[in-house]
């Protein structure tokens, strides 16, 4: 017996290192046959089957399989709880992994039960302050702020934020982690200088623990072009992800993840330059490398393939826009129910592709899909629900529509308020558009107002 818990450990310690390295296919492959071993020579009741349960199904959800990832976490949950009983540091983290199941599907509600049970766990583990719980109370601000909830987020981070100062000192890498996070929120509410300020103090924090080519430097570096990005500092932006592709090669070689997302992320820069043609290139080197790593049914291909459609729209290259809208819908059918979150993505490009090709009757039936399942997943009121009513109101003012325009303007708008504050850019957007619809109705007094 002890034979077999020893090679089923090590086809365990397999799977870290393979996933370690981006190549997610073997390492699924070897977790597979730990998950076989364990069943097949009666070891189902043993710690290292829980983790060879638990490898799979984060393999299966890093990959988007979600509907395989859930069964592998509940089980390893129930037999931990049998073999260690119900308060013990690996339930914790079961419950841990499967709040992070949810999150990965957007089911932020559930997220936020396993969180919060798991963060209640670790408490009567080890306390009111522990690295473990300021880990949990991490996960739920990044709940609060996929939410729309920054203003919440904020708080619990900051909480966060003083609490590993209180263990750890000054300078540690969770206290970069959480700087970050806060960077992330004041990004989203337009607090742009506060949101530079952080991610530069991360990146100098991170440089005096770390070597230079240290991964975690540069994902800094990235979400610093990120940052640039949004703020329309293409050059700086560019700069910053040429960088960031240099390192990532020199670390992990010419194939990883990492760097089809750092060619995607190149390729959102040179769009927004004009620079199509490279832009179109990027786009095309990230998909086809993600299928060589990923495999043709994952959910990064379809973000991949929105990327070319968004890309052809803006060149006016309408039936190519559709293609590949469509397959990235046709793909995430495969990958996720009607209901889910991840289906608003192609909802909402095909609508905006139909407007613009003034096949507005099928648009509004698309724009109206995605509400109830974004108002399932993030209630009432979040950004992307505004973002989408103010895309509605932008389709009913191009059909001269616009009582109804105005009606859905000003409840983008309502939201808008409530969680961004009035200094968003967002919310001048906004405005700018309800005045548009003023004039165009000669209402001029209004509009100047």
């Amino acid at each position: 017996m002890k034979k077999l818990l020893k090679q089923l450990n090590q086809l365990n310690l397999q799977v870290v290192q393979l996933a370690g390295q981006g190549n997610l296919k073997q390492a699924i492959i070897i977790a597979q046959q730990a998950v076989n071993l364990g069943k097949s020579q009666q070891l189902t009741e043993y710690s290292e089957y829980c983790d060879s349960l638990n490898n799979l199904a984060e393999l299966y959800r890093i990959q988007g399989c979600y509907l395989e990832a859930n069964p592998l976490y509940l089980q390893a949950l129930t037999i931990r709880k049998n073999l260690l009983g119900s308060e013990h540091p690996d339930v914790a983290q079961s419950l841990n992994n499967l709040a992070a199941l949810y999150y990965s599907q957007g089911n932020y509600s559930q997220a936020e039960k396993y969180f919060l049970e798991s963060l209640e766990l670790w408490k009567s583990i080890f306390g009111a302050e522990h690295f473990q719980i300021a880990t949990n109370l991490n996960n739920l601000a990044e709940i609060y702020r996929e939410q729309g909830k920054y203003l919440k987020a904020e708080q619990v981070h900051l909480e966060v934020l003083g609490m590993r100062k209180r263990l750890f000192g000054e300078k540690h890498t969770d206290i970069a982690q959480t700087l970050t996070n806060l960077a992330s929120i004041y990004t989203s509410l337009g607090r742009y200088q506060e949101a530079e300020q952080m991610h530069l103090e991360t990146l100098a924090m991170k440089r005096r623990l770390l070597e230079e080519l240290h991964p975690d430097i540069t994902i800094s570096l990235n979400n610093l072009a990120r940052l640039y990005d949004v703020q329309g500092r293409y050059q700086e932006a560019e700069e910053l992800h040429l960088d960031v592709l240099n390192r990532w090669k020199k670390v992990l070689g010419d194939e990883h993840p990492h760097i089809a997302s750092t060619f995607s992320n190149l390729g959102g820069t040179y769009q927004e330059k004009g620079r199509y043609l490279e832009s179109e290139q990027k786009y095309l080197e990230a998909l086809a490398m993600r299928k060589r790593l990923l495999g043709d049914e994952h959910p990064d291909i379809a973000n991949g393939l929105d990327n070319l459609a968004e890309l052809y729209l803006i060149q006016g290259r309408y039936l190519l826009a559709e293609q590949k809208a469509l397959e990235a819908y046709s793909l995430r059918k495969k990958l996720f129910s009607s209901e889910e979150f991840d289906i608003v993505d192609s909802l909402k490009i095909l609508a905006v592709i139909y407007t613009y090709q003034g096949r507005y009757l099928e648009a509004e039936k698309l724009y109206l899909e995605v509400f109830p399942i974004l108002e399932s997943s993030l209630g009432k009121e979040h950004p992307i629900i505004a973002n989408a009513l103010n895309n509605l109101a932008g389709l009913y003012e191009e059909q001269g529509n616009y009582s109804q325009a105005e009606q859905k303007y000003l409840s983008a708008l309502e939201i808008q308020k409530n969680l961004l504050g009035n200094e968003h850019p967002d919310i001048a957007l906004t405005f700018n558009q309800i005045a548009v619809i003023y004039r165009l109705q000669g209402r001029y007094s209004e509009a100047i107002v």
